[in-house]
């Protein structure tokens, strides 16, 4: 009877304070049993409908920027015990190419992220419809969504990302022409920063 009350001052919003506590307790609880350690309550501060997940050093996180992700899956991984202590362990490491800088960054998206192939002789993630222009398969463009949040006390920041839509990865695209070599080998294919990686 008491789950069949506490049921009722849930939909009727008439609840007590200890009632309050209690289903608060038992969220907590669930989460603890399902969850996933501080890398999961990282990503519950970063939401948004539809995107995909990743981290990225803060210093590298431009918000509302559009990239294209200019190599295959990089074998390293970043030397940070939080990472290595967190669930967030499957994840690949990438790198991406912000479009109106040119300024490349490492990112460590969520191994489950929708994300198209990688075309080695183009050196980038191509379209996931197919589009060409000039005889080069078009890269594909993610958003950076402008939410981040700290992951634990590192350098590292969860971000959200998405695709664009076709007409708008077209207009972006106008601009830029580096993946536009004429020999269908875009020098989004150069997976090195200054530098070695951080």
């Amino acid at each position: 009877m008491t789950d069949k009350n506490n049921l009722l001052e849930t939909l009727t919003g008439d609840s007590s304070r200890r009632s309050v506590l209690k289903t608060g307790a038992l969220t907590t609880a669930g989460l603890t049993l399902t969850g996933v350690g501080s890398a999961a309550a990282q990503d519950d501060d970063v939401v948004d409908g539809g995107s995909d997940k990743a981290l990225m050093f803060a210093d590298e996180f431009n918000p509302n920027s559009r990239f294209v992700i200019t190599s295959p899956v990089i074998r390293w991984n970043p030397n940070v015990q939080e990472v290595r202590d967190a669930d967030w362990s499957e994840y690949n490491t990438r790198m991406i190419r912000y479009l109106n800088t040119g300024q490349r960054a490492q990112f460590f998206m969520a191994e489950d992220a929708e994300v198209p192939d990688y075309d080695d002789q183009a050196g980038y993630v191509v379209d996931a419809e197919g589009d060409t222009q000039q005889g080069n398969p078009q890269p594909e463009v993610f958003s950076m969504e402008q939410e981040w949040a700290p992951f634990g006390a590192s350098r590292l920041v969860t971000v959200n990302f998405s695709p664009v839509g076709e007409d708008e990865e077209d207009s972006l695209l106008e601009d830029e022409d580096w993946w536009l070599d004429g020999d269908g080998n875009g020098d989004g294919g150069n997976t090195t920063t200054s530098g070695t990686p951080q």
